[in-house]
This record gives C-alpha cells, structure tokens and sequence, in this order.
C-alpha cells in the first residue's frame, strides 16, 4: 500500500484523471442505481406480492364493485379481498375552511389484503359502517390543530380524535382510525379513506356493464397454485362479463400480480404508483456501462503507465545500472 501510495503522487496528472473518472462514475452509479432499486422495492413492497392479485382489462385497473363478492364465493383459494374506487378530491370542512384532501374508498379488509399498512390508533375492525372514515397522521395533526375553534369537529373526551366528527363532502363522517401516512408506497399518499359501503354502486343493481372504477385485489393462500388461481379467476370474469360486453372481448379481461400492476402501461386509476419496466432495464444497462467505463479507464491508464516504465526500465539497464541502483548512481 506505501509503495502504491508512492507511486500515486509522483504521478499527479493520472491520480487526478483515475480519482476524477472514478468519482463521477460511482456518483452517477449511486444515483440511478438505488432509483432503479427503489422502484423495485415498491414493485415488491408487500411480504406477500407474489400471492396478491388485481383485477383488471387490457385499459384499467379495476372492473366493477360486485367483484369482490364472486371471488367470496366463487374462489376458495382467497383468503383476503378488498375492493377501492378513488375519492376525486373530496372537500373537508371545517367551520368556514375548507381543506382539499385526497382518499379513495375501501373496507377493513385492505388492511389484511396489505399488512405492511397499518392503524397507528383505533382498530381497523372498527371501521364498518358507510359513515366511517380512516384519516392519515398528516391530517390528523392538521385537524388537531383546528380542533375547538368553532365546534364543527368534535373531539373525544380523552382528547383523541378517535370517535370524532368531520365532514367530508357535505357528510358528517366518524373517525374510526388514524394510519400512516403513505410514504413512497405502492399505493399513494392519500389523506382519508372512506368505507365503500357508502358508494354510489352499492345502492344500485348487480351488474358488470361497467368497468373501471372499482379495484379489487386479493392474496391467495400460501399452498394454493397461483397459475391455477389466475386460471379460475379469469374463467370467473369470463362467465360475468362476457354476455354483457360480447365474446369479442374474451381475452381483455386480466388478473395481474402486484408487481405486473406497478409495470403496467394502462391506467391504475390514480390510486397506485407505476413503474416503467422499459426505462428501469434501459438504467440498468447504463449503470453498467458506466462501471465497465470506470474499470476500463483505470485498465487503460495502468497499462500506459506499465509500458512507460518498462522502457524506462530498459533504458536504464542498457546504461549499466542494476534493479538496486539509483539512477543518479549509475555514472559515479
């Protein structure tokens, strides 16, 4: 190590070139790589993604509201299903402010179809009713500190904000619970969630004639096949939707893995966070270019100066010094 510290300062120019070269790439190296690994994790964020499914066509990410139900009865393989529909910006009002927040519709059962989310206070089992609402810590600390200056939101006696009023949208809604944010999650910050009940198509007829705007995810259980699964699981969209959008249309209907869901190309209906598979591949290679770049530059430079040493060397011979003598000593 002396000797190859030596070395490095008697020749400057290529310290500062390898030192230079070497710094910028494992600069950019750091940079796009851990971007490409963290798309990844999110892609893979839950313990269980490669049991956890979605419902979708060749467009969206979502069909209709009665999905969940089919697979209840109709796929003994699922152990957990939730269905969402996004809130479009839905109005909290609190004495004469208004707060913009985001949110989507949903039941307990998110919880346990994604245990990486969590209640941070109040119980998820709780939150049942289609006047219920989850809301984030964020919003909670925003709320909290509203609280009292003119009555319209109501706080517990213990000074929890469990158990108390808000509205939202023009209805007075019950907090069941407070969750943590979504921070860099596979599904995006939002600020409440709504239970689903309260939906526009829970009051109306069953039927699959329209797509898109309910989700349904599910996890299967751990022994069952998930090529099988998947099998069934499209066989059961066939026969609900076929009749009503025509035989044309039998292969549009999907069922994706959670991280085919984060790749794809069509509409996740805002409520997820999407990845683009080609642009990740195409940063891969670059990252690897640009370690092979660093790796030849150094290759490169350590060979041009072997060479210049091995003449030097050559030269020195032929003047008669030996392995142990200083050039300045071969002329005494």
């Amino acid at each position: 190590m002396k000797s190859y510290l030596k070395f490095l300062s008697r020749n400057k120019l290529y310290t500062a070139i390898e030192a230079v070269g070497l710094a910028v790439s494992l600069a950019f190296v750091i940079l796009i790589g851990s971007y490409v690994v963290q798309q990844y994790e999110v892609a893979h964020e839950s313990p269980q993604w490669k049991r956890t499914f979605v419902l979708g066509s060749e467009d969206f990410l979502g069909l209709t509201y009665w999905d969940k139900e089919e697979l209840e009865i109709n796929i003994p393989e699922v152990v957990a299903v939730t269905h969402m529909a996004l809130l479009w910006q839905p109005v909290i009002q609190n004495g004469d402010e208004h707060l913009r927040a985001s949110g989507f519709e949903a039941d307990a059962a998110f919880f346990k179809v994604f245990p990486e989310y969590h209640l941070v206070e109040g119980s998820a089992e709780d939150f049942v009713g289609k006047d219920d609402v989850l809301i984030s810590e964020s919003l909670a600390r925003k709320i909290a500190d509203q609280v009292g200056n003119d009555g319209s939101v109501t706080p517990s006696l213990t000074g929890s904000l469990i158990g108390s009023v808000i509205n939202v949208d023009g209805s007075n809604r019950t907090v069941k619970g407070i969750y943590a944010d979504f921070d860099g999650t596979f599904f995006m910050p939002y600020d409440i969630i709504t239970h689903i009940s309260g939906t526009w198509a829970a009051e109306g007829e069953r039927n699959f004639g329209s797509i898109g705007n309910y989700t349904t995810w599910f996890r299967i259980r751990e022994d069952a096949d998930p090529v099988d699964v998947r099998a069934k699981v499209k066989a059961l969209l066939h026969k609900n939707y076929d009749p009503i959008w025509g035989a044309e249309r039998v292969d549009v209907w999907k069922v994706y893995r959670m991280d085919e869901a984060f790749f794809i190309t069509g509409n996740s209906n805002g409520l997820t966070r999407q990845g683009n598979a080609r642009m990740l591949r195409l940063l891969t290679v670059v990252v690897l270019l640009l370690l092979l770049s660093a790796i030849f530059n150094y290759v490169n430079l350590s060979l041009a100066l072997t060479g210049k040493r091995a003449k030097e060397m050559a030269t020195r011979r032929l003047l008669g010094a030996d392995k142990k003598k200083h050039p300045l000593e071969i002329h005494r």
